[in-house]
This record gives C-alpha cells, sequence and structure tokens, in this order.
C-alpha cells in the first residue's frame, strides 16, 4: 500500500508548476470592505462560531470525549484580509495520493488542483498549494495546511479549510474558517496530515487557534 513516499511526486509536479507560474494568468482577488461590510462580516463569522460551539457542547457527533468539561473553542480575531478568489489551476497528476494519518493508517485522497496563496506581511509573493478531496466525496473541496502558527499557537497536526468552488477555474479561501482536525480533540479519530508541499512558510493569524496559546 502506498505511504508518504507518494508525497515527493506532488511535490515535484508542483515544483515544476511553479517554475512556469509566472507564464500562466494567476488572479488573485482582493476585496476591499467597507466598515460597515466588515462588521457584517465579522458578526456572521461569530455567529457560526457560537453555532460550532454548541454542537461540539451536545451533538452526538461532538469529537469531544467530555463535552460536558467544553467551554469553547479559541479563535483568532475576524481576518478579512485572509479571504481571497483564487484560481485553480489544474495538475498533470490526478492519481489517488494516500496520505499519512496519526493513527499510522493512510488514506485516500484525489487532487482537485493547485493554488497560488498570497503571504502575510511582511513576506511577499506567493506559496503553492495542493486542493484534496476524498474520493467519496468529490464536492468536498479541502486545502489542509500547516503553516508558522503549527505547533505553537495552532496545532502541530496542521489544520483544514473547506475550499468552495466558483465557477470552473476559481475557489474560495477564507482562512477564517479554518479549524483543528477533530483527531486533537480526540486521538482516537484518524486524520490525513497535509501534503509537504501545503507546509506554508508564512503564519496564517486566523481561524481556530489553541486555547493554551492565548495571551
Amino acid at each position: 500500500m502506498p505511504t508518504k513516499a507518494a508525497f515527493p511526486k506532488i511535490a515535484l509536479s508542483l515544483a515544476a508548476l511553479a517554475l512556469v507560474a509566472t507564464c500562466a494568468v494567476l488572479v488573485i482577488f482582493h476585496y476591499r470592505l467597507s466598515y460597515a461590510e466588515v462588521a457584517a462580516y465579522a458578526s456572521s463569522l461569530q455567529k457560526y462560531r457560537g453555532e460550532k460551539d454548541l454542537f461540539f457542547r451536545v451533538s452526538s457527533r461532538s469529537p469531544l470525549v467530555h463535552s460536558e468539561l467544553f467551554r469553547g473553542l479559541a479563535y483568532y480575531p475576524a481576518q478579512p484580509a485572509l479571504r481571497f478568489k483564487l484560481r485553480l489551476l489544474p495538475l498533470p497528476d490526478t492519481a489517488t495520493q494516500w496520505l499519512a494519518t496519526n493513527l499510522g493508517t493512510p488514506l485516500p485522497y484525489r487532487q482537485a488542483g493547485w493554488v497560488q496563496i498570497p503571504k502575510t506581511p511582511p513576506a511577499k509573493g506567493v506559496s503553492p498549494a495542493i486542493i484534496l478531496y476524498p474520493p467519496a466525496e468529490p464536492k468536498r473541496w479541502l486545502l489542509a495546511f500547516k503553516d508558522e502558527t503549527s505547533g505553537e499557537e495552532t496545532s502541530p497536526l496542521g489544520r483544514y479549510l473547506e475550499v468552495e468552488p466558483v465557477g470552473q477555474h476559481h475557489v474560495w479561501v477564507d482562512f477564517n474558517l479554518a479549524y483543528h482536525p477533530y483527531c486533537v480533540y480526540n486521538p482516537a479519530l484518524a486524520c490525513p496530515e497535509p501534503p509537504t508541499i501545503n507546509n506554508l512558510p508564512f503564519p496564517i493569524k486566523a481561524g481556530e487557534r489553541l486555547a493554551e496559546a492565548l495571551p
């Protein structure tokens, strides 16, 4: 059975694509929001986070082992600037990739394409990352990633982000919706590790974070 040895193929494929990235039409849309729009977005995000806390506390599908001790998830403040509409670029190899998990048993994922993620200041430029999906759920596009907060302010296992397709050639990436995999709360659950190429060389201070890392 394939294991993490499949990772280099992903990295090499994207490395080759990165060499010609300047020749590709890569479109990144940044939205300048008004004060009212920022306030409305923050309010909507707060509502979503409250609903997720309720799910963790009372749902039979909650990953928590002791939900009665749950006091709510920890988050970074809303960062509207970390929402992007990115061009989805095809990969030359869309074969099934086996991602290592915390339990040691790899899980199959397929590649929907790749994107160029803008680096957060003071870093400049972009960093490539691949979008994956489980073979049984072709419409559930996932960006599993690590960044410079991993292992400090966020879990060393990385975080996940559901990616929303926009038309045929773009995806909506909102890092405010980044979340920890369920195995962070219940180590008996299997969570795929982000591919090496999705280790972002800059911090993403948005979305879910570790409560113990709060100042």
